[in-house]
C-alpha cells in the first residue's frame, strides 16, 4: 500500500514550506506540484536536478513516458518510499488516484490566517481589493472542505501558523495521520534532497547555490534568513496591513468558522 498526502490550500498558504517539511522525513518523499510533468510532458520534472545542470532527474528519469493513472505508484518504485506528499492544490488531480485500490490517498488541509493571503496577493496584483481577496479566500476553502466532505477518504485540517510557530506541537499529529513519527530535524528542510517539481519561496533554500539555479522570491532577503533562526510563520502582513484591513479580514463568520474549528486565535 502506497499513501499518498496531498495538500489543498489557496496560493501563498505554505504549502510548499508544509511539504518540503513533510517530505524531509526519513520515510516519505516529496514531489512538490506532482501534477506538472503529466499536464504538460516538456516540463521539468525537479528543479533540483536541473539547477545541477542535468538533462533528467536522477531519481525521476523517464517520467515522462509513465501514464498519469500510474503516476504515483512509479513514484514509490523510484523513490522507494511508501509514503508520498504533494501539493498540487488542483481538486480535479486527485479524482482518478482514490479509486486505486493499492493507493491510501489522504488529504491535507492546510489554512493560513486570511490576513496573511490578503497581504501577500495585495503585493502581487495590483487593482484588487482586500475585500475581493477575503471573499476569494473564504470561497476556495469552503470549496476544499466541500471536496474533502465529499471524497471519502481522510482528510485533517491544519494551520500554518500552527504549524511553523508551534512544530513540537502540531506536526506530530499530522505525522501520524500520514502513518509515520514527526522528526525535528526535518525542520530543516533544505539539507535534504528534494527531488520534485520545486518552486520559488521555500524552495529556493534548497536550490539556492547551485551552478544553474534559477528561482525569483520576491522575497529574497525573507527566504535567505529562514537558514539563521527557528522556524515561525510569515507574520510580515501585522506590519503592513492597517488596522481596519485586518479587523474586516476576520470578521465574516465564516473566517470564524475555520477559526474556531482551528482553535487558533487570528489577530
Amino acid at each position: 500500500m502506497i499513501t499518498v498526502g496531498m495538500i489543498l490550500s489557496t496560493r501563498r498558504s505554505g504549502s510548499t514550506w508544509l511539504n518540503c517539511v513533510l517530505g524531509s522525513h526519513e520515510p516519505v518523499a516529496n514531489l512538490g506540484e506532482y501534477f506538472r510533468p503529466f499536464a504538460d510532458r516538456t516540463h521539468v520534472a525537479c528543479r533540483l536536478c536541473e539547477a545541477d545542470g542535468l538533462s533528467a532527474c536522477r531519481v525521476l528519469f523517464g517520467i515522462e513516458s509513465v501514464p498519469e493513472e500510474d503516476a504515483f505508484t512509479f513514484a514509490s518504485e523510484r523513490t522507494g518510499k511508501s509514503i508520498i506528499v504533494e501539493c498540487s492544490k488542483l481538486l480535479h488531480w486527485p479524482l482518478q488516484f482514490v479509486k486505486q485500490e493499492h493507493l491510501d490517498v489522504r488529504f491535507i488541509h492546510l489554512v493560513r490566517n486570511p490576513c496573511g493571503y490578503v497581504e501577500s496577493e495585495l503585493r502581487r496584483r495590483p487593482g484588487v481589493t482586500a475585500g475581493e481577496l477575503v471573499a476569494e479566500w473564504s470561497e476556495q476553502n469552503a470549496h476544499i472542505e466541500t471536496f474533502c466532505a465529499n471524497v471519502g477518504r481522510p482528510h485533517v485540517l491544519v494551520s500554518y501558523e500552527q504549524l511553523a510557530d508551534e512544530p513540537l506541537r502540531a506536526f506530530p499529529p499530522l505525522c501520524e495521520f500520514l502513518g509515520f513519527s514527526f522528526e525535528p530535524a526535518a525542520l530543516q528542510y533544505w539539507k535534504v534532497e528534494h527531488h520534485g517539481l520545486g518552486g520559488n519561496g521555500a524552495c529556493s533554500l534548497y536550490l539556492r547555490g547551485r551552478k544553474l539555479a534559477r528561482f525569483n522570491t520576491g522575497d529574497d532577503a525573507y527566504y535567505a534568513s529562514l537558514h539563521d533562526r527557528p522556524a515561525a510563520s510569515d507574520g510580515r502582513w501585522r506590519e503592513r496591513l492597517d488596522a481596519v484591513t485586518q479587523r474586516n479580514a476576520l470578521a465574516s463568520p465564516y473566517v470564524r468558522s475555520i477559526a474556531e474549528r482551528l482553535q487558533v486565535h487570528w489577530a
